[in-house]
């Protein structure tokens, strides 16, 4: 069971973020015109941070829930890595440019821009982001 986390304000306004991101027109898998190939913008860590942003089971994300879902604690435990390590560097946080890097999905947002007068709020949405995850993985 998650370990209860409050709901900040800065939690809250995470949730809203993600919810919009799995939602967002744009964010529909993107057909390949010569192979008909379909290339996912969403995946299953955006589904694993969502619930555990909630305070819900992220087990329930996986289709190998049965076996304790391993694939989504996998994908908890590179977003938490990868946010700690973004930490050791606070000020370069607003650089993080790569769409699929953790800081730009869950604390940058994948529809904006970085802006370095912002560094102090990503601070803080990352922090919020690690507190819930480990919760979530306890």
């Amino acid at each position: 069971m998650n370990a209860y986390v409050p709901f900040t304000t800065t939690r809250k306004a995470l949730i809203a973020d993600l919810k919009a991101m799995l939602t967002h027109p744009d964010m529909k898998p993107v057909k390949d015109k010569v192979y008909g190939t379909k290339y996912p913008r969403l995946f299953l860590k955006d589904y694993a941070v969502y619930a555990a942003l909630r305070g819900a089971d992220y087990r329930k994300t996986s289709h190998l829930r049965d076996q304790g879902a391993p694939n989504a604690k996998e994908a908890l435990e590179s977003v938490l890595n990868d946010l700690r390590a973004s930490l050791k560097a606070p000020a370069d946080l607003y650089k993080r440019n790569y769409v699929n890097s953790a800081v730009k999905r869950y604390v940058i947002g994948v529809h904006t821009e970085g802006n370095v007068e912002k560094t102090e709020e990503y601070v803080a949405r990352a922090e919020c982001v690690i507190e819930a995850i480990e919760a979530a993985l306890a």
